[in-house]
């Protein structure tokens, strides 16, 4: 189900903050860092602001950031936390109405056969 209304426009916003988030770790003590590092966060961050695969991207995201601070690279432990939290939240809840997975995979009808469109002979 993809949210709609302000539900679907909070969700578009956890998703903008947790690629923020990720993002700017990046800019942190080390700079931009390796540049695999940097590709892995701007491939998150590009599928979680677009919304495409969300819920993978979203815990990828929380892993990635939990496994870059227990290596040393991450930020406080605040932020750190904030961002693992908000990455799961929306791994969970998903991507919502504004996101390119609604658009690909959005609501679809599914009619049975009891609903009566079959003749029966």
């Amino acid at each position: 189900m993809f949210l709609r209304g302000t539900a679907g426009a909070g969700l578009a916003l956890l998703r903008l903050s947790v690629t923020v988030a990720l993002i700017g770790d990046l800019g942190g003590a080390g700079g931009l860092g390796s540049c695999p590092r940097t590709a892995v966060v701007a491939a998150l961050g590009l599928l979680l602001c677009a919304g495409f695969m969300t819920s993978a991207a979203a815990a990828a995201a929380a892993l990635w950031t939990l496994c870059d601070a227990l290596a040393g690279g991450g930020g406080g432990l605040a932020l750190v936390g904030a961002t693992v939290l908000q990455a799961v939240a929306l791994a969970v809840i998903g991507p919502g109405a504004w996101s390119l997975d609604a658009r690909l995979f959005g609501r679809k009808q599914v009619f049975s056969a009891r609903d009566g469109d079959e003749t029966s002979g």
